[in-house]
């Protein structure tokens, strides 16, 4: 009898089932996912009735069954990882917060490369553009911000700093497959980077202690804790930023913190672009020698203890 496959935890498995429904309803039903792309256009300029809607569509619909496929992978794997660590309550409570911020990034960005004076271009606004991938790119910052792990693999080719992983999965994805949208995946990068330096984490996400009291005082969910694919809040988490000390709330440290994220967000492309082109950088794949057995085994031993702790039992 061939070894069963664990199911993911059930927040993760709603989400990929609610694509995976919706693709299947558009093949079935020969539906037009033409209605329900993120089309900054048709969102800003129809006025007065804009295709609002569009923002929470467009992740859930999907070009092709190889484009739903691989989005689904990563999407299983990056969000079981954070369902485990943050609990299905606060992850459930995510993906939607995910799912309107990252659209609506990208819808901002689009109208703001349009209207600039210095360098005016219709091509974002005039985008049409689908998937999960935006939230992806989401869920891949918050996952190595948390991670203990400090390189990656990308491909096999060459090991980068973790924390310029998306970065260079974003320029990579982008050299290979140039037709894709290269604002859906920034606008999720982008959003990353702003909630795991504080910046939107308070704003958009409630603190532990309330989806604890959720849990524990609401029967909807009382009723559904115990289920085996349910991850209760774990008592160790407190929150997805990695500035939850700072309590300090004025303006001027907001923008503090913007300024940092700014900095940040420039520091890694130029790394990225150097660890891509072989020129430099922290994870130069040019100059680095050759990882050593023993070297790659430590390695690969930390993160298998890492992935046996987090599918520990939270309950």
């Amino acid at each position: 009898m061939p070894p069963q496959v664990p199911l993911p935890p059930l927040a993760t498995l709603l989400s990929v089932s609610l694509c995976c429904l919706i693709h299947t309803s558009v093949l079935v039903f020969d539906l037009s996912a033409f209605h329900f792309t993120l089309s900054p256009r048709e969102i800003i300029y129809l006025f007065p009735q804009p295709d609002l809607y569009r923002l929470l569509t467009s992740p859930y619909f999907h070009g092709s069954l190889v484009h739903l496929g691989m989005n689904m992978m990563s999407t299983t794997y990056l969000s079981s990882i954070l369902e485990r660590k943050f609990g299905t309550l606060p992850m459930l409570h995510l993906i939607l917060a995910l799912t309107l911020l990252v659209s609506s990034l990208h819808t901002l960005i689009s109208f703001l490369t349009y209207v600039n004076p210095f360098y005016s271009t219709q091509k974002f606004m005039l985008e049409q553009s689908l998937g999960y991938s935006g939230v992806i790119f989401t869920f891949a910052i918050l996952e190595t911000a948390t991670s203990a792990v400090q390189r990656r693999s990308v491909y096999g080719f060459f090991e980068v700093p973790t924390q310029l992983y998306p970065w260079v999965l974003l320029i990579l994805i982008q050299i290979i497959m140039p037709n894709i949208s290269f604002l859906g995946h920034l606008s999720g990068i982008l959003v990353g980077t702003l909630i795991v330096n504080g910046v939107l984490d308070k704003p958009i996400f409630p603190s532990p202690e309330f989806f604890r009291y959720i849990e524990e005082e609401t029967r909807l969910v009382g009723k559904i804790r115990n289920h085996e694919l349910y991850v209760k809040v774990p008592d160790n988490f407190k929150g997805i930023s990695k500035e939850n000390e700072d309590a300090t709330n004025s303006l001027f440290a907001l923008l503090i913190k913007l300024f940092r994220v700014v900095e940040k967000l420039v520091r890694n492309v130029v790394e990225a672009i150097l660890v891509i082109s072989g020129v430099g950088g922290r994870g130069n794949a040019g100059s680095q020698a050759p990882v050593r057995s023993t070297e790659m085994t430590a390695r690969n031993a930390a993160i298998a203890a890492e992935r046996r702790a987090l599918m520990t039992d939270q309950g």
